[in-house]
């Protein structure tokens, strides 16, 4: 019997999180809605990090880090309090930097940062429109 390497990092049982395509953790109309690691990691830091001064900068322990995403791929209950904003910040980048697909395609990322330009709100929205 010869079996295949999982390309896509998750098994039958749709546990992994980190390096699936997005439109199998989240349905093709987004049925699913977000992954439970994005939406726990942007509660998380909502509540407890936005005051962290580096929270996107700092590097956490590997260690901890590790057991966090570990913890997130076997569809393992986890609670952000035992490893810190830094984790949870580190963790959502690691999530968005394994997708196959980029969420935003290559070729928008020159007006993506034309928007950073944008003196306020209002223009930024006028922009995108």
């Amino acid at each position: 019997k010869i079996t295949l390497p999982n390309l896509y990092n998750y098994d039958d049982d749709g546990h992994l999180m980190f390096g699936v395509p997005i439109e199998k953790l989240m349905g093709t109309e987004g049925e699913n809605g977000l992954p439970r690691v994005v939406k726990d990691c942007v509660a998380y830091i909502r509540s407890e990090g936005m005051e962290t001064e580096g929270v996107f900068r700092r590097s956490p322990s590997s260690v901890l880090l590790r057991q966090a995403k570990e913890a997130y791929d076997r569809g393992n209950p986890v609670n952000l309090k035992d490893y810190g904003v830094h984790v949870a910040a580190v963790l959502l980048k690691m999530f968005f930097n394994a997708l196959p697909v980029p969420v935003f395609p290559v070729e928008t990322y020159d007006t993506l940062k034309q928007i950073l330009h944008k003196p306020n709100y209002l223009g930024r929205i006028e922009f995108i429109r």
